[in-house]
């Protein structure tokens, strides 16, 4: 996994095609990896309540651009960790902001001290590790009324059969996600997005069926089917009724 988005970090830089993709999909083109459109960082935004000069962790920033326009349109301080080396070299040299910082750094192995964030982000970035363990170190890391915004979807493996993959996980309370949010007693609420992650998906293959030849042109087919190949699974698995989508907000109240 971590030499693919070495190579995929080293494309990105100078695709055009993926350029246009990431344009004409997620809003604005900031190497985006995922489904999380300029709409719904906007509503995680808003829903954080995001205040100047809070403390902000964003886990798995790849190469600061999401970050970058958090921190830029709310004020807050923040640091972005990911794991790969590139990712963070990359971001620190597209974004010079004394308001930012980059950190590579594995999720399962964040060196911060107790109470030094106010607010914790996660865009599509719990799922590389066990996500139990990684809410309980979360939970130490904000502040006594510390906020966390969890972007996260749930279904089946586009991999495996889907008679493999158990339906009664998908409300927001039986996701992994939501378990582990109530076994560390932490209140949550939680916005269904499955619907527009949908519609995000058949944006996103018929984007990529225009710009495919761009993308051979440039040799840079692997993207083109990585990102295809994901569209088409979570489509098949929300026809399936064995995919749901969320946005977790989540509160800390007292110790």
């Amino acid at each position: 996994m971590k030499d693919w988005y070495e190579r995929y970090y080293t494309a990105i830089q100078h695709s055009a095609a993926y350029s246009e993709f990431c344009t004409r999909v997620f809003g604005r083109n900031l190497g985006q990896h995922g489904f999380s459109d300029m709409d719904q960082v906007q509503l995680l935004i808003d829903a954080l309540d995001i205040h100047p000069d809070d403390r902000l962790l964003d886990l798995g920033c790849g190469i600061g651009g999401i970050l970058n326009s958090v921190a830029s349109s709310t004020g807050a301080f923040a640091v972005g960790v990911d794991y790969i080396e590139q990712a963070v070299t990359l971001a620190h040299s597209r974004y010079a902001n004394p308001r930012l910082q980059y950190v590579a750094t594995d999720i399962g192995s964040l060196c911060f001290n107790p109470g030094s964030f106010d607010i914790v982000i996660s865009i599509d970035t719990l799922y590389f590790n066990a996500i139990p363990e990684t809410i309980a170190v979360l939970r130490e890391l904000i502040t006594p009324n510390g906020r966390m915004g969890l972007l996260y979807s749930h279904g089946a493996d586009p991999d495996n059969p889907l008679p493999t993959f158990d339906r009664g996980e998908l409300p927001s309370d039986r996701t992994p996600l939501g378990v582990a949010l109530s076994s560390h007693s932490l209140a949550y609420t939680a916005t269904d997005l499955t619907e527009p992650d949908y519609k995000h998906a058949l944006l996103k293959k018929s984007v990529l069926e225009e710009l495919h030849s761009k993308f051979v042109d440039e040799r840079n087919e692997f993207l083109y089917e990585n990102r295809y190949g994901e569209a088409n699974g979570v489509m098949a698995a929300i026809d399936a009724g064995a995919h749901a989508r969320y946005l977790y907000i989540v509160t800390k109240t007292g110790k």
